[in-house]
């Protein structure tokens, strides 16, 4: 069991300055004292019961699982007041999973056929549960295993009835560090009283990195033992862009670091007035910046952003515990698609694995049946889906896009659905619109066969992330060969200028997605070999329409194509980057 609790720690010495790293998960920097927020682990003993007791176990469980409903409720409700709806959905979501039978039978099973108590039944499912989502292929995906957590500890929580601290007494300008901070922990927040978060666990898909890049809070994750290190009202210094933490910071530190911020603020502030013009070259060609989207509460910062729509909106985090009905995801689409107006919306259909929708764990699920692929098979999901996009519609610019397209079977496979949703919406009489049809190029298959796509898809969309990992044979994630994974990569450089001349030639829509699309070096090659569409995290579009401005697309097309005759990244970086310094502004000075 681990129950939160904010620790104060007053009577401890001040070490000297150290200097922490972790990811960076939301830019800025703060300098302020921290309050500590732990979750202190409760042993949870194994207690065998009578035959006769089981009943009486069963009951326990199923009353702190009540209880943990009507709690959830109430969070549900308050972050629905304090944030919007699109924010408030998670915690559905966790209301639900407390009745998903991989929850609540699997426990009554372990009660019955171990004749255990009820804590030590939901420890065990829990540890399964978890295992689960560490064998999920998506990253983001794998880090929501945190919901699980969440839910179980609130249900163990319940079982021992612990009283949960309040959060409410937590004060402005301090930062919060915490080994972990789960989304009912951060529905107690009052971000308006948070300079900084800094933590153990997580990412910067975690649910709380999110929240802190909507609210404009600096966040580091990821820290190794940072709670080893720091203790309640020791000052650090958060810098969120370079994902460093200085813990007990020298003068000379904070005053370079609030030079440093001081800095920033003002370059961002230059950057963020120039959010409502578009994008364009140095020679005047016009380059449309839309946004990656990962929640519904994000809308608000691509907007703030200057993104001209939104290029990927990547539905599966909406299905993290269940899949929506027709009716919750039309309602999520209608009112993304009435925010963005009169700018597209590009929602791509559910990339989940088979283990997301209940079937047999695989063992590599990044290449088992994974996307259009299942979709395909799992029919009833994907066109409750289709149908919520098509009703969506009505309501604004919406796109649909196919995941982890394999080919020009594989697309037709998965239209043949979105004609099935269409031939339902008109029996039912429900007011629709159809949209244009896109792919995702994430399968090396579907880039060197795009010629043969652009035949029936309406638009086409690079997903480099994914692309790159297949390319190369490299999981991203794993250390010790994340750095194969090079974008300058001669391969990587062939297969974009193939799709993109394909996509010239034809007049067909193409926009590259991903990390790549917001790499400085990476923008004169996209730009030369044609590409005039990009979708990015929308933190990164500001920067991005300065670094534009300043490229010729003429000057741009005989660096693409000096560079993709060069035989390794080395030469290619090299390359790039005498073009970029001859044509990048002046840095900041001071």
């Amino acid at each position: 069991m681990m129950v939160p609790t904010p620790r104060s720690d007053s009577g401890r010495s001040r070490p000297g300055e150290t200097v922490l790293r972790g990811e960076p998960a939301a830019p800025g920097i703060c300098v302020a004292p921290t309050i500590v927020f732990e979750r202190r682990a409760v042993p949870v003993f194994r207690v065998e019961v009578r035959r006769r007791e089981i009943g009486r176990e069963i009951r326990r469980f199923t009353e702190a699982r009540d209880r943990a409903a009507e709690q959830l409720r109430e969070i549900r409700e308050s972050t629905r007041r304090a944030l919007g709806q699109d924010r408030a959905y998670l915690f559905e979501a966790q209301r639900l999973m407390l009745a998903d039978p991989l929850l609540v039978d699997r426990v009554q099973e372990v009660i019955r056929s171990e004749r255990v108590n009820a804590e030590w039944a939901v420890r065990t499912v829990l540890r399964e549960l978890e295992a689960v989502f560490d064998g999920l292929a998506d990253e983001y995906l794998r880090q929501r295993k945190g919901d699980i957590a969440d839910v179980g500890g609130r249900l163990l929580q319940n079982l021992g009835g612990a009283a949960r601290p309040s959060l409410e007494r937590w004060e402005r300008r301090h930062v919060v560090a915490a080994d972990d901070l789960r989304p009912s922990d951060t529905a107690e927040l009052d971000w308006t009283k948070i300079q900084g978060v800094i933590m153990e666990a997580g990412g910067p898909t975690y649910h709380t990195a999110i929240l802190a890049r909507t609210h404009d809070v600096p966040c580091v994750t990821g820290i190794p033992a940072l709670l080893d290190h720091i203790h309640t009202d020791l000052p650090v210094v958060v810098d969120g862009s370079e994902g460093i933490v200085v813990v007990n910071p020298a003068r000379k530190t904070v005053a370079e670091y609030r030079r440093k911020r001081e800095r920033e603020r003002e370059r961002r502030r230059r950057l963020l007035a120039a959010t409502a013009s578009q994008a364009s070259t140095a020679n005047g060609e016009r380059v449309v910046l839309m946004a990656n989207m990962d929640e519904p509460g994000e809308i608000d910062l691509v907007r703030r952003h200057g993104a001209e729509g939104v290029g990927l909106f990547r539905t599966e985090r909406i299905a993290v515990q269940e899949i929506p009905s027709e009716e919750e995801q039309f309602r999520i689409y209608r009112e993304l698609a009435q925010a963005l107006e009169p700018h597209p919306l590009v929602i791509r259909a559910f990339d989940l694995t088979a283990t997301d929708i209940g079937r047999a764990p695989e063992l590599n699920p990044a290449l088992g049946l994974r996307g259009a692929r299942l979709l395909v098979m799992a029919s009833g999901i994907f066109e409750t889906q289709i149908r919520a996009v098509l009703r969506a519609a009505v309501h604004g610019r919406v796109q649909l896009m196919f995941p982890m397209v394999g080919g020009l079977e594989e697309f037709r496979a998965a239209r043949t659905h979105v004609r099935a949703a269409v031939r339902a919406l008109r029996y039912r009489d429900v007011p629709f619109r159809e949209v244009p049809v896109g792919a995702m190029l994430e399968v090396p298959s579907a880039a060197a066969t795009a010629d043969l796509l652009g035949q029936e898809a309406e638009f086409l969309s690079i997903g480099t992330n994914d692309l790159m990992q297949y390319l190369f044979g490299v999981d991203r994630a794993n250390e010790r060969v994340a750095h194969f994974s090079d974008p300058l990569h001669p391969a990587l450089l062939r297969t974009l200028r193939f799709v993109a001349r394909v996509c010239r030639r034809t007049g067909l829509p193409l926009a590259v997605c991903g990390e790549v699309a917001a790499e400085p070096l990476m923008i004169p090659l996209l730009l030369g070999f044609g590409v005039r569409t990009f979708s990015m995290s929308p933190n990164a579009i500001p920067e991005m329409k300065r670094l534009i401005a300043v490229q010729d697309t003429r000057r741009a097309e005989e660096i693409a194509q000096q560079s993709v005759r060069l035989t390794t990244s080395r030469r290619v970086r090299a390359r790039v980057l005498r073009a970029v310094r001859e044509r990048s502004p002046a840095t900041d000075s001071g």
